[in-house]
Parts: C-alpha cells; sequence; structure tokens
C-alpha cells in the first residue's frame, strides 16, 4: 500500500514540472553606450535537456548542484547550430557570458553579448531551437533598441529564419 501510495505522489510531481507548451524566448537589446547587442535566452530545463541527450547521454541535471560539467559547452555548441544572427553582411559572433535558473527552477535564462559597431539596419536570424525535437516548439524573439523602439518575430518547424528591417518604427 506504501508502494502505491508513493508511486501516486512521484507521479503527481512529476505531472507538475512537465508544461503542455514547448517554447522559447529571445531578447535582444541594443546597448547604444556599450555598442554592444545583449541577447538573453529563456529554455525549459526539460526540453534543452533532451535536445543535448544526443551528445550526452548521461544526466545533465542542468540548473543543479550536481550540474554536468560539460553543460556549458554543450548548452554553447547547441545554441551555436541553432541561433544564428548577421547584421545582413556578416555573422554576429556572440559571447557565452552565464546562465541562471528561473524562480521556479523550471527553466534556464541563458545570457550572451555580441559586440557591433553601429546599429544595425536589419538583422537576419535563423532560430531553430528544439524545432527538431518538439513539432509543435515556438520560438518567440523581441528586439529592443529602445523603450518605444520593438520588433518582434516568431519562429517555429516551418519558419526558421526571418529578416528584420529595424529601419521601420
Amino acid at each position: 500500500m506504501k508502494r502505491i501510495f508513493f508511486s501516486l505522489c512521484v507521479g503527481v510531481l512529476l505531472l507538475g514540472f512537465t508544461h503542455p507548451f514547448h517554447v522559447s524566448r529571445c531578447e535582444i537589446d541594443f546597448n547604444d553606450q556599450e555598442t554592444a547587442m545583449q541577447i538573453t535566452l529563456h529554455l525549459f530545463i526539460d526540453d534543452i535537456e533532451l535536445a543535448l541527450e544526443d551528445a550526452y547521454p548521461k544526466p545533465l541535471r542542468i540548473a543543479t548542484r550536481r550540474e554536468a560539467k560539460v553543460v556549458d559547452s554543450l548548452l554553447i555548441d547547441y545554441l551555436n547550430q541553432h541561433l544564428a544572427i548577421s547584421n545582413g553582411t556578416q555573422l554576429l559572433d556572440y559571447e557565452f557570458i552565464g546562465k541562471e535558473a528561473s524562480k521556479d527552477w523550471s527553466a534556464i535564462y541563458c545570457y550572451f553579448e555580441a559586440p557591433i559597431e553601429s546599429f544595425p539596419e536589419k538583422l537576419k536570424i535563423k532560430n531553430s531551437i528544439l524545432t527538431d525535437i518538439f513539432d509543435d516548439q515556438q520560438n518567440m524573439l523581441t528586439i529592443t533598441r529602445s523603450e518605444n523602439k520593438k520588433w518582434d518575430a516568431m519562429f517555429f518547424r516551418g519558419h526558421r529564419e526571418e529578416e528584420i528591417d529595424m529601419t521601420n518604427d
């Protein structure tokens, strides 16, 4: 009887940690003073662990005390394959700053920064994060230059690239 009760409790807890939708959020902010592009990615931990499973079949335990030492390098490699940003003429080289868990520990925020010489007129973005894993994956993007200048885009399995003209308000 104790085993059945324990199994039911574990099952209910595990259901609480799954999410019925597959979405990531990418925010790109331009800092005119530092001439830098700052990128923040919000990814669900269970989704990104599933994506990294082929490269590292052992438990990754992202954002825990027992996180595998290879997590950052696997994450960087995966994101370099699935997130590309260019200013129209050249691919921007963004640097991994770090990551942190969300308050509810269900997701991580990944931080990147790319130096830029000036605010680009256009950005060409390829975002195929997790679209190879989930049919319903949606990747939302918001680009912000100032409080009143924002551009949005949505990426999914059938639409992985977008060119954003930032000369239009």
